[in-house]
């Protein structure tokens, strides 16, 4: 909300209490690992315009050098699902969107992995075109 009349936002118009399950069933295509995943939030502090949902899958391996995986993930987030100055920072919008996560995997040696990621983020309300957003990470354990 904006409370002191400059056109941007400063305030919150409901507080934060989340409920948040996550499901996660892991099995195999033959040979190859599959992960199904599914999320839900639900801000029990918001009147409306409260809740996000993520459903995705990983397929693949991804523990020894040359394994390769890939993930997708649809999410759709409301206005108030989430407190958006910690969530989200991998997508350009950070709730009000449906978007999509497309990613690919790959182990370079022991304990180093590369990431490659599409991000796409469209607001709900009101509606826009699609913002993207395109991420590498490089991760080494030690």
């Amino acid at each position: 909300m904006d409370q002191n009349g400059d056109g941007l936002p400063d305030a919150f118009q409901s507080g934060f209490t989340l409920l948040n399950p996550t499901l996660i069933y892991n099995d195999r295509l033959g040979d190859v690992p599959l992960q199904l995943t599914g999320h839900y939030i639900r801000n029990l502090s918001a009147a409306s315009r409260n809740q996000a949902y993520a459903l995705g899958f990983t397929v693949g391996p991804s523990k020894e050098p040359g394994d390769v995986s890939g993930t997708y993930r649809w999410q759709s987030v409301d206005q108030d699902a989430l407190f958006t100055p910690v969530a989200q920072d991998d997508l350009p919008l950070t709730s009000n969107f449906q978007g999509h996560v497309v990613g690919l995997r790959t182990v370079l040696a022991p304990a180093t992995l590369l990431d490659l990621w599409l991000l796409t983020a469209a607001p709900k309300t009101p509606p826009g075109p699609a913002q993207l957003r395109f991420r590498v990470d490089l991760g080494w354990s030690f």
